[in-house]
C-alpha cells in the first residue's frame, strides 16, 4: 500500500471543492461570487507551501477546473466525432492535463516571489501572471479560450467596464482583488 499522508487526501478534497466553486461561476449556474472563494482558497492553499508542492497543487487545481468544465469534450468526441470511449478518453484526458499545465507557473511564482514582493506588488504581479496565462491559453495552438476568469463575471459588477477594456481586464481585477481578500485574511 502507498503510504498516502492524510493531510495530501484533504488538500486533495479541498482542492476538488475550489474547483467547483470556480466552476459555479460560469453559466448555467451563474454563482458570480464563487469564483473569488475558489482563488483565495487556491491562494490560501500553495501560500507557503514547498515549491514543488505548489506546483503539484496548482496542477490539480487546474486538472480539476477543466476536468469539471470541459467535459462536453469527451461526449464531442465520442458521440459525433466517432471515437471509441478508449480513444475519447485519452484525448480528453491529454486536453485537460495541458490546459492544467498553465497552473503550475503560477504555483511556482505564487511560492518563489510571495517574500521577495510581500504584500504590496505581489497581487498586481500575479494578477499580471495569471492574465498572461489567460492570454497565451487563449492563443497558443489555435487557443481555447474557455473559463476564463473575466468571462465568469460577466452580467455581474463590472458591466459598465467590461465593453471598455475587455475579459482579460476582468480577470486582472477578479484575480488583484482575489490576492487583496486573502492577504486581508491572514
Amino acid at each position: 500500500m502507498f503510504p498516502v499522508k492524510l493531510k495530501t487526501v484533504y488538500d486533495i478534497i479541498f482542492i476538488i471543492i475550489l474547483a467547483v466553486l470556480y466552476n459555479l461561476s460560469f453559466s448555467p449556474f451563474d454563482f458570480k461570487f464563487t469564483i473569488y472563494l475558489s482563488l483565495i482558497g487556491y491562494f490560501f492553499l500553495i501560500y507557503n507551501k514547498e515549491k514543488t508542492l505548489a506546483m503539484k497543487y496548482s496542477f490539480i487545481y487546474g486538472f480539476f477546473i477543466y476536468l469539471i468544465g470541459v467535459s462536453w469534450i469527451f461526449n464531442s468526441l465520442y458521440d459525433y466525432g466517432g471515437k471509441n470511449y478508449i480513444l475519447s478518453s485519452l484525448m480528453t484526458f491529454i486536453f485537460i492535463s495541458l490546459l492544467a499545465s498553465f497552473f503550475i507557473l503560477i504555483g511556482y511564482i505564487f511560492n518563489k516571489d510571495i517574500r521577495k514582493y510581500q504584500k504590496i506588488i505581489l497581487p498586481a504581479y500575479v494578477a499580471s501572471l495569471w492574465t498572461i496565462i489567460e492570454i497565451l491559453r487563449s492563443n497558443i495552438l489555435g487557443g481555447f479560450p474557455w473559463l476564463l476568469v473575466g468571462t465568469s463575471q460577466v452580467n455581474f459588477i463590472y458591466n459598465n467596464i467590461f465593453s471598455l477594456f475587455g475579459t482579460y481586464f476582468i480577470s486582472f481585477i477578479t484575480v488583484i482583488l482575489s490576492i487583496i481578500f486573502f492577504f486581508d485574511s491572514l
